[in-house]
């Protein structure tokens, strides 16, 4: 039987977690102050969480050689990653920036955990490898598990964008609009992301 190293926390992993927590700062700076260099900071510094992201999740998939969205810690840095490229793909399809606002909490929380989890169940923590994590092969079921990751990811963009219209909707019937009117996109903008 063979079974699978225990991978530690990657290095990247943790710069993309930090670089997220400085994207969602930057969302908030953009919030309080509402200048385009706060919204353009925040913007780049998630993408450049999403490269690290991504590196990270390159190098768990060469260590255990398979899918990281079979393992069952990475699995929930997988769906971190998609939600972001989900964020960065709905920000180039309908400009809609603030998007990160609603998103980048979730994709923080999901790698927080994955990287704790990391430290905990890793091979830093003397557990045998593997532990936790049937062997499981095939690229059927990879693939299966990485495209249930992504309709995971869709999942939580829709509830961000839903999120937004409650908002949005919200300061229209309010008589008195809040800055959160003159930032957030369209009602039907919103409803054609959610669809």
């Amino acid at each position: 039987e063979e079974q699978e190293r225990a991978v530690r926390p990657s290095g990247f992993l943790g710069v993309a977690l930090a670089l997220y927590g400085a994207s969602l700062a930057c969302y908030a700076g953009y919030l309080v102050r509402a200048r385009a260099g706060w919204l353009r900071a925040a913007f780049w510094t998630a993408v450049a969480a999403f490269a690290g992201h991504t590196i990270a999740l390159i190098r768990v998939a060469v260590e255990i050689g398979r899918s990281p969205s079979l393992n069952a810690y990475t699995s929930l840095a997988f769906f971190a990653w998609a939600v972001v490229l989900f964020a960065l793909l709905l920000n180039l399809r309908y400009s809609i920036r603030l998007v990160g606002l609603f998103v980048v909490p979730i994709a923080a929380v999901a790698l927080g955990l994955t990287w704790a989890l990391g430290r905990a169940f890793g091979a830093a923590a003397g557990l045998p490898a593997g532990a936790g994590n049937p062997p499981v092969y095939g690229f059927g079921l990879a693939a299966h598990a990485s495209f249930s990751f992504l309709g995971y990811a869709g999942f939580a963009l829709s509830f961000a964008a839903a999120c937004m219209y409650l908002a949005q909707e919200r300061q229209i019937h309010s008589h008195h609009p809040g800055a959160l009117f003159e930032r957030l996109p369209a009602l039907g903008m919103l409803e054609r992301v959610v669809y």
